[in-house]
């Protein structure tokens, strides 16, 4: 039993006119601040089926019944154990209010609630090649186990794998240090939302790598029910349903597959683009076999086309990106559209290409068909103008088109022709980073990034032909209720440059292009299945995979609504205009800024007087406080001053970049999460990656 403690009535009293004095002087009541920080407020969400009551007891009034799923709420008094960050218990009571102006509403439990102290959430990465998350209940037992040598820490982790599978339908013991597992499925947090919130972070070094030990809660809109492993055996079994198996058989049958094509068509490309028609070609004899097999495969794969060249300023180049295929076609009409693709007449200027321009209309443009598999297939010999050319139509680079294909569910392979030429070298070199980070797919070990010698076609026939006869082989397995399983590489003859392990080379690349297969399919029956996240559970996990520390687990994001969004890109733009007046007129950042922001209703001696731009009072709220290292936020007139003019380029060339995503993603509608029935678009929600945040 607690127990009880007595204050003196005097000091009652005291504590009384104290807080009475306090809120008369204040003219209102203040929520609770966040610890460590002097204007951040202490927010929680509602889980499923909350309640709001009038006075922290159980039996009292309901002030209000069924609160909104997720619905955020300021803190006006929080239970004493809430604030211990190694503590996961959820009990007590939580005084709300919907602002931050004194209005209170009444009383929550805290099982009803998540603590929320920033808009920064979790999402599971692809769960292709990793382990499932384990969530403790105790940070001590997880910081015990990842400090320890490798293979002690790999042992305990596979016991507790090897416990949970092994449980059956048995309760696992109240000991148990683990209360949830991830499910092998993919989850898809557009159709099966379910929230995150990071609550605290500890940051340390594993196996090389920096991880990150996060304390989180976990709810889901699919409604109430803790998915602790101990005791729910259900959820548990339900959570090791292998991604492939159970009604995933039945369900992989209905795949279909896009793949668009994305291809230089300069004056270098000739060869290749006849080679790619050659492949197509194979392809539909190929589906015409599989049917006369009794396989009605045609129908299930389509076809698209996307061309790149060069700026349009360059006389006689015609187009910069093209897209040949407004509707994605079956392959037979495919073919045909091929056939009447030319390259340029005229040469280009330098040797790069808008490559970015057409992987980017490709990615956001394309037709794609309803739930299909989304693939692209990239050609080129040349890499493309960087990030602020301008003739890079994308206005993006290599990071923020794979943030952006992760995003829409494409996986990219990348043939990357290379010439025997040594003034072509560097250029080669630079094309190699950015069509490999391009075809750094989700789920998978390795790039699909496939060098191509420049001066035998053939090389890249092999490759064009093994991606496309790999996608058949794909939809036949799947009509049989089987995923693509990864091919294993051939060993090397020996220890020769790879150029010359020929004989390998076939293997390895077929091994690369199924494991790229395999993890879309994942990806694509975790949604089709409808895998469910856990919930009701606060605990403690890494980022990365407990086994394999290399592999991401967790991915960070910033959960915004469109009015947050639009704001950032208002305050970017802001910055980078200030940066382009300084640059010409020769005055400070800052009171360059004082110049752009005050026309927009700025404090300019808040400007002016900011050490850093954090302290401007131009950083939207949500941004305050986020616990990330931000270039923006710790951007002073010192350091502005000294970077050169091609330093201060870049970094506005990155926001402008950044820029470009939001407003891509912003267009995207289906990407789009609504929280509750009756909420309007701008209350509508966007995980945004870390990685794209400022």
């Amino acid at each position: 039993m607690a127990r009880k403690v007595f204050l003196p009535l005097s000091l009652v009293l005291a504590l009384l006119l104290a807080l009475s004095w306090s809120a008369m002087a204040a003219g209102e009541r203040k929520p609770v601040r966040i610890q460590g920080t002097k204007a951040m407020y202490l927010r929680v969400v509602a889980r499923p089926f909350a309640k709001i009551y009038k006075e922290p007891k159980e039996g009292a009034e309901v002030v209000e019944a069924n609160v909104r799923t997720f619905q955020p709420f300021y803190v006006y008094t929080q239970p004493q154990q809430a604030q211990a960050v190694s503590k996961t218990a959820e009990e007590g009571w939580y005084e709300v209010g919907p602002n931050d102006r004194g209005q209170v509403k009444g009383w929550m439990k805290a099982t009803d609630v998540m603590p929320w102290k920033h808009a920064m959430c979790l999402l599971y990465t692809s769960p292709e090649g990793r382990k499932p998350v384990l969530m403790f209940s105790e940070i001590k037992t997880l910081q015990q186990m990842v400090k320890q040598p490798q293979e002690q820490r790999l042992a305990q982790a596979q016991g507790y794998y090897q416990t949970i599978a092994e449980a059956g339908g048995k309760q696992l013991p109240k000991d148990f240090p683990v209360v949830a597992v991830e499910p092998k499925r993919w989850i898809d947090p557009r159709t099966q939302f379910y929230l995150m919130p990071v609550l605290e972070a500890v940051n340390l070094e594993v196996d090389t790598f920096y991880t990150t030990l996060v304390k989180l809660a976990a709810a889901t809109a699919a409604g109430r029910g803790s998915s602790n492993v101990r005791t729910n055996v259900q959820e548990r079994q339900q959570a090791l349903v292998a991604a492939d198996s159970g009604d995933a058989a039945q369900k992989i049958k209905d795949q279909k597959i896009d793949i668009v094509y994305v291809m230089d068509m300069t004056k270098s490309m000739r060869p290749f683009i006849e080679a790619t028609l050659k492949t197509i070609l194979d392809t539909s004899a190929l589906l015409s076999q599989k049917m006369a097999g009794g396989h009605d495969l045609g129908s299930n794969i389509r076809f698209g086309l996307w061309g790149y060249r060069d700026s349009e300023t360059i006389r006689g180049i015609e187009f910069d990106t093209r897209n040949f295929t407004p509707q994605l076609q079956e392959v037979e009409a495919f073919g045909q559209t091929l056939s009447t693709v030319r390259e340029a007449n005229v040469g280009s200027e330098g040797f790069e290409e808008d490559v970015f321009g057409g992987v980017d209309q490709a990615i956001l443009n394309t037709q794609w068909t309803g739930d299909a598999l989304r693939f692209i297939v990239l050609v080129g010999d040349a890499p493309s103008h960087p990030l602020g050319h301008e003739w890079n139509s994308s206005k993006k680079d290599e990071n923020i088109l794979r943030t952006l294909a992760d995003e829409k569910k494409v996986y990219l392979f990348s043939m990357h022709i290379k010439y025997p030429d040594p003034r072509l070298s560097s250029y080669h070199q630079v094309g190699e980073g950015q069509f490999a980070k391009l075809a750094t797919n989700p789920g998978t070990d390795k790039a699909a990034y496939f060098p191509i010698q420049g001066n035998d076609p053939q090389d890249f026939a092999k490759v064009s032909k093994l991606v496309a006869e790999s996608m058949v082989a794909a939809l036949q397995k799947g009509q049989s209720g089987a995923v693509m399983a990864a091919a294993p590489a051939a060993p090397a003859a020996s220890s020769a440059p790879a150029a010359s392990a020929a004989p390998a080379a076939p293997a390895s690349q077929a091994a690369q292009i199924a494991e790229v297969i395999r993890a879309a399919q994942v990806q694509w029956l975790g949604k089709a299945t409808g895998a469910q996240a856990p919930k009701d559970i606060t605990a403690f996990a890494m980022d990365r995979d407990l086994e394999n520390p290399a592999i991401p687990s967790l991915d960070v994001c910033v959960l915004l609504n469109k009015r947050q969004l639009d704001s950032l890109v208002k305050a970017l733009q802001t910055i980078i205009e200030a940066g382009r007046l300084g640059q010409k007129s020769g005055q400070g950042f800052f009171e360059s800024l004082k110049n752009v922001a005050v026309l927009g209703g700025a404090d300019p001696d808040k400007i002016l007087s900011a050490k850093k731009y954090s302290d401007s009072g131009l950083v939207p709220e949500f941004l305050k406080g986020l616990p990330y290292k931000s270039k923006i936020m710790a951007l002073t007139g010192e350091t502005w001053a000294s970077w050169n003019a091609m330093e201060q380029d870049r970094f506005m060339d990155e926001l402008d970049g950044k820029i470009q995503a939001y407003q891509d993603i912003h267009e995207q509608a289906d990407q789009w999460v609504q929280l509750n029935q009756g909420d309007d678009k701008d209350q509508y929600v966007y995980p945004v990656k870390l990685s794209l945040m400022p």
